[in-house]
């Protein structure tokens, strides 16, 4: 309990807190990164693919916590991890026009980009790194067909609201012209690349790859459903572990359109659609913060040039 304080001449410009992710256990004041040797203990040993939810309110900590646990997989030197991190806020920001779908394909690519970039700077033989994320490799393939997927969700549109067909010719690296058929050559692909590429060519000095995706909640939630429903089919591929920033209510919105209001008749559809796609659950423990609110107060009015006389 704060007993009293006292503003000293010097204090610092600042108005207010900041409420920016930390990324450093250092400035872990509500001491979450506790659950972060837990959460990493079952990422290495688990069984694959498995997809874990991290839920809780805007500002309960999700990112600093997914933040902290990317930190930690990175410097495990015992059990190599390949991490990708991708913002799913900053794929929705200029994807409204055509509807959902269009921010999963672009998350999708995303996802790619990151898995590339992450091999192209992995700890293996500077050869199998080149064949991973060269010109040739699956993963170029792979984005050429997440841009087959963009042509046939445009087509749709243009379709359904124009009547103008979208040549074939415009397909890129293949002549596939649905989408079922892309995405199926699409995880093929993308499976040769983690489970062969990656984990055996390296003689299984990876483990895992790790895909993070951040502010889920801060989509719509119809967008968000897709995405979810887009990295089931896509990355359901041995050796993959998905850490997603979802709330279930955020899925329960995005999936009424399908099943209407929630009720109490219909909530196990909805409780289902969100078990197969999160094995691992995981809340934010918002309850216990106040055991650490008082230091962080304290930490907090010091920084600010106040003079603290507390117990």
């Amino acid at each position: 309990m704060i007993m009293g304080y006292v503003m000293v001449s010097n204090i610092r410009n600042q108005s207010c807190l900041s409420d920016r992710p930390v990324k450093e256990t250092d400035g872990d004041i509500l001491n979450n990164s506790q659950y972060v040797s837990g959460l990493k203990n079952f990422i290495v040993h688990a069984d694959t693919p498995v997809t874990i939810g991290i839920q809780g309110g805007w500002g309960s900590g999700k990112t600093s916590l997914m933040n902290m646990l990317k930190k930690s997989l990175d410097e495990d030197g015992e059990n190599k991890t390949l991490c990708v991190w991708v913002n799913a806020w900053e794929y929705s920001l200029f994807h409204s026009a055509t509807g959902a779908s269009d921010v999963a394909v672009s998350l999708l690519q995303g996802l790619i980009d990151g898995l590339k970039d992450a091999a192209s700077g992995a700890d293996i033989d500077p050869d199998i790194r080149k064949k991973i994320s060269g010109e040739e490799s699956n993963l170029v393939k792979a984005a050429k067909m997440v841009g087959n997927l963009a042509i046939i969700g445009l087509g749709a549109v243009a379709k359904a609201q124009f009547g103008v067909d979208i040549p074939q010719q415009m397909m890129r690296g293949g002549d596939k012209s649905s989408s079922s058929a892309v995405v199926r050559d699409l995880h093929d692909l993308l499976e040769k690349t983690i489970v062969y590429d990656i984990i055996e060519k390296s003689h299984d000095k990876y483990g895992r790859v790790v895909f993070f995706i951040d502010d889920l909640d801060r989509i719509p939630p119809d967008k968000a459903v897709e995405i979810l429903d887009m990295t089931k089919n896509v990355f359901d591929i041995q050796c993959c572990v998905f850490i997603l920033a979802i709330d279930y209510d955020v899925v329960v919105k995005g999936l009424e359109s399908k099943f209407g209001k929630k009720t109490k008749e219909n909530e196990r559809e909805f409780r289902h659609y969100f078990d197969k796609i999160i094995q691992i659950p995981f809340t934010m423990p918002v309850g216990s913060y106040r055991q650490q609110i008082h230091k962080f107060l304290v930490n907090a009015l010091v920084q600010r040039g106040f003079m603290i006389d507390a117990d």
